[in-house]
């Protein structure tokens, strides 16, 4: 007995010192991959938890303003790594292909190494200088030609532009950066010194210390830094451009509106418990309404979840311009039967050349745009040819002209019509406005805000 229970300890001895020392194999056997995925989809420099947040966007075709500033802010981070970091939104002005570019190299953790090269070229930068600096870095060619035809970057470069006039940032004056949420200032930030980074750094830092001893973590730091700068930020000017049947400007100052608008129709986009609903009444064949729509969409897209558009038939017979607007509309709807309003109007906002086309050859663009979308082209061209919403497309435009609609293109938001031309940062800020808490709310913000 004694025997066994001796056999057994040595045993499990044994047992325990194999489980204590695992064999580890050589060096040189061991095979580690490398992913070069960036742990952030745009380029940051500095810790995350940093108190101090500086946006800088950045030209990369700009060899002259950029170039300083982003060296200048590189020695700021020398000097302050754990309490800095710095944020890149590249901008599409200029030479769009370099941002691209920029971008590519980002995702293979080559962004600091892209930017020196570019800007220590000593001649002008060209597009054909791109391939040659790309084999230099070790950069996949491939991998930056998918960048350079990627659509959705474009539409990425534009809601940096957005985002840097909602930051107030759109001048040398403010160095084209935001510290916190602040737009710097400074005579003018391309021969400013070092010094004048480090005031504003100090400032920044104060300010971030306290927000944090009222109990702000360093995870929600910036977004609140954020959203204050922007309640104490100025309104931005309302400035209503050009209209289609009217004079330059139909008037300086929205008018109040008192008719009743339908808000669900048929023609939205945007999510339909959305606090905040704009209504466009607009024709397809006009350069204003075109220009206009491209607004609203790059302004409802930084509010994808608070906002939704309802498109309105409106246009004007007696106008040569518009001579083919009842055409297109009629036609949008025999889209929308299967399912395409919004490609089709978007399609035809963009092509405005058809305005000075005849009926056939207009009728003919409007066929490749059926091809293109994917639709029955003969049920297509069939409920065109009979005019079959010509009745309902022409009540709507009568009933919104005798309600107060005068002109194209016509925005109506918050019960106030604007008539004319609008810039997205107009646009950008009346949204804003009307997501902004209501008076009870800014008292008491623990108070959710009551629903209508």
């Amino acid at each position: 007995m004694l025997r066994s229970l001796v056999i057994i300890a040595v045993a499990c001895s044994g047992v325990a010192t194999a489980t204590a020392q695992p064999t580890v194999p050589r060096a040189r056997n061991n095979h580690v991959v490398v992913s070069h995925q960036p742990a952030t989809p745009k380029p940051i420099i500095g810790p995350a938890r940093a108190p101090v947040t500086i946006e800088f966007f950045c030209r990369v075709a700009d060899r002259y303003t950029s170039k300083r500033i982003y060296d200048r802010l590189m020695q700021l981070h020398r000097r302050h790594p754990t309490r800095l970091r710095i944020v890149f939104h590249l901008v599409g002005y200029g030479k769009r292909y370099l941002a691209k570019a920029a971008l590519a190299a980002h995702s293979v953790g080559k962004f600091k190494a892209f930017m020196d090269a570019v800007w220590n070229v000593g001649r002008r930068f060209r597009k054909r200088h791109l391939e040659g600096l790309v084999r230099r870095l070790g950069i996949d060619l491939n991998r930056v030609e998918r960048f350079l035809a990627d659509k959705t970057i474009d539409r990425q470069l534009v809601r940096n532009s957005h985002l840097q006039h909602m930051r107030g940032v759109t001048s040398s004056r403010t160095g084209y950066m935001s510290f916190n949420g602040i737009a710097g200032r400074n005579r003018n930030f391309r021969y400013a010194a070092i010094a004048v980074y480090e005031n504003l750094y100090d400032l920044a830092y104060a300010r971030a210390k306290r927000t944090m001893q009222r109990g702000v973590g360093l995870d929600k730091l910036h977004g609140y830094l954020v959203r204050e700068a922007e309640r104490t930020r100025p309104p931005v000017p309302i400035v209503l451009g050009r209209t289609d049947n009217g004079p330059y400007r139909s008037a300086r100052f929205p008018r109040a509106f008192r008719g009743r608008v339908d808000h669900n129709g048929p023609h939205s986009r945007g999510p339909s418990n959305a606090r905040v609903v704009i209504v466009f009444a607009c024709s397809l064949a006009t350069a204003n309404c075109a220009n206009t729509w491209r607004s609203l969409r790059y302004a409802a897209d930084q509010y994808p979840k608070q906002v939704r558009i309802v498109f309105k038939h409106l246009y004007h017979r007696n106008m040569s311009r518009q001579r083919h607007a009842p055409l297109l509309h009629q036609a949008s709807m025999c889209a929308k039967d299967q399912g395409a309003f919004w490609k089709f109007a978007e399609a035809a906002l963009t092509s405005r050349r058809s305005m000075y086309w005849r009926r056939p050859r207009v009728i003919r663009m409007m066929m490749s745009w059926a091809r293109k979308f994917g639709l029955n082209e003969r049920r297509f061209l069939d409920c065109v040819n009979s005019e079959r919403y010509r009745a309902r497309v022409g009540n709507e435009v009568a009933a919104l002209k005798a309600i107060g609609f005068r002109y194209t293109p016509s925005v109506l938001i918050g019960g106030l019509l604007y008539e004319g031309y609008m810039r997205w940062s107009v646009i950008a800020a009346l949204i804003r406005e009307q997501l902004r808490p209501g008076v009870l709310e800014r008292m008491w913000p623990s108070i959710p805000a009551i629903a209508d």
